[in-house]
């Protein structure tokens, strides 16, 4: 494999995935830009909530990331994914119940932090609603890791934007309220993003018991197999706990700017949004080298191993520079902040744009690093399911 041929492979099983991630990026935009003018009190609770919401989504990604280079060497082989389908189900289940309760917990965790009283009573139900979406996503990870692993990464991409389109619909009919149609502000957003889950999560697991995938078979926990689960664990968690520590350093920014005010959490919320644009190609890239590296080192060709990593990176980096000049360049809360004097702000000041000016410049910059970050969290995926052998059913793992 040369050079080009690597650089070619890895756009290729990225472009879908870039898709599926910059759609439900700019999802969230639209979520952020709804809430902004519905009320800015509402748009600083979203933004407390989704501090703790995203790293726990990615913890989860991340946890169930780890099962692919398990699964890329068996290609063509159901018999033998289909147990290891199984075990990262259970993984699904154990690390996605732990962020769920986590994510329930915000109200709490924002007691802690001093976050001021009208974001917290803001959040009524909305906490819970995300809570659950947690578990459907980590459900459905738990599919999506697989297919991509299995080269289908065209499905997960239809699956997410089948997803992104009901939660864009459903947030412009519940948010706000068009015409005489009443809005339910945060709650609103809470029940789109649950929708959006449940149908993506949905889609996945069907994908996966295409005939064509896993010839038909039915999928099914069953009854946990310890060892083989634990395996999978000493992968997905360490990476896991990498992007926990990434994306909870950015909510406990977001946990500082709302003891501020709720306007400087609204405007922290909307250049964090801004950002994950930037950050697509980087999560898409680090996404699509996992199945080449997981193959390549189970062969022992480290050559080959280094070209991928080096197009991963080359591929991450050109792609987050071209889209991080647009996010410097853009004002974070252009119409989408509605200003409301005193709510919530020291001295009753109007939650206006100047506080976090300049927030989305440093965020937009941070991108570029996290695209290398992102590559190393590929290879690292690959070459540690080359360390950890695939157990057979009811095999243990051997160093």
């Amino acid at each position: 494999m040369s050079d080009r041929s690597a650089f070619m492979t890895i756009i290729r099983a990225a472009a879908p995935l870039y898709v599926t991630t910059l759609a439900a990026s700019a999802g969230s935009l639209v979520d952020t830009a709804l809430l902004g003018r519905h009320a800015t009190v509402s748009l600083a609770a979203f933004a407390v909530t989704v501090a703790v919401f995203s790293p726990a989504t990615a913890t989860v990604a991340g946890a169930l990331r780890g099962v692919m280079p398990f699964i890329a060497p068996y290609r063509g082989d159901p018999e033998s994914v289909l147990p290891l389908v199984r075990s990262g189900m259970w993984l699904s289940f154990a690390v996605g119940g732990v962020c769920a309760a986590t994510v329930a917990a915000v109200p709490l965790l924002g007691g802690v932090f001093g976050i001021p009283a009208g974001a917290l009573t803001e959040l009524g139900s909305f906490p819970w609603l995300l809570a659950s979406s947690v578990l459907l996503i980590a459900f459905g990870q738990s599919a999506t890791s697989v297919l991509v692993a299995l080269g289908h990464s065209a499905q997960v991409m239809r699956s997410g934007l089948a997803a992104t389109a009901a939660s864009v619909a459903l947030s412009a009919l519940l948010v706000g309220g068009p015409g005489p149609l009443p809005g339910y502000g945060l709650t609103g957003a809470g029940l789109a993003m649950l929708a959006s889950s449940l149908i993506n999560a949905g889609l996945n697991q069907y994908a996966l018991r295409h005939p064509m995938i896993l010839a038909g078979r039915r999928i099914r926990p069953g009854r946990p197999d310890a060892a083989q689960i634990l395996s999978l664990a000493r992968v997905g968690l360490p990476l896991g706990g990498t992007v926990l520590v990434k994306f909870s350093v950015l909510g406990v920014l977001t946990f500082a700017a709302a003891r501020l005010g709720t306007g400087s959490a609204a405007v922290r919320s909307v250049s964090e949004s801004l950002v994950n644009v930037v950050f697509t190609a980087a999560v898409a890239v680090g996404q699509a080298t996992v199945p080449p590296v997981a193959g390549y080192a189970e062969a022992g060709d480290a050559v080959r191993v280094r070209r991928v990593v080096r197009a991963g990176v080359l591929v991450a980096l050109r792609g987050d520079g071209t889209r991080g000049s647009p996010a410097c360049a853009a004002r974070p809360a252009g119409g989408a902040v509605h200003e409301e004097p005193g709510a919530g702000e020291p001295g009753g000041q109007p939650a206006a744009v100047d506080p976090g000016r300049g927030d989305h410049r440093r965020s937009a910059g941070s991108g570029g690093f996290r695209a290398g970050g992102a590559q190393t969290y590929g290879a690292e995926s690959g070459v540690d399911g080359r360390v950890v052998r695939v157990p057979r059913r009811g095999g243990g793992a051997s160093g």
